[in-house]
């Protein structure tokens, strides 16, 4: 686990605060979710909900539907909830 107080939440927060406030903004987007895919574990609930929040915005982004049915294949859900992306 990383150390409390490395700045992770903190950047996460601000990024999301910065999608939310904006979220038609593409560039924001690109600013948080590879931040988050870099995360690693612990980023992984948030890193779901912004691949969720994002294809609302992007629907077009056919790559993040593809990231979105890895994720979920890779993870609890299994190949069961990656069908239903």
């Amino acid at each position: 686990a990383a150390p409390a107080g490395d700045g992770k939440e903190e950047e996460a927060t601000r990024l999301w605060a910065a999608c939310h406030s904006t979220p038609w903004d593409f560039d924001t987007w690109m600013a948080l979710i590879p931040f988050l895919e870099r995360g690693g574990e612990p980023m992984r609930p948030k890193l779901k909900e912004a691949y969720e929040e994002f294809l609302v915005e992007f629907p077009l982004c056919y790559g993040y539907w593809d990231k979105l049915a890895k994720f979920e294949k890779a993870g609890e859900g299994g190949v069961e909830e990656a069908l239903k992306v």
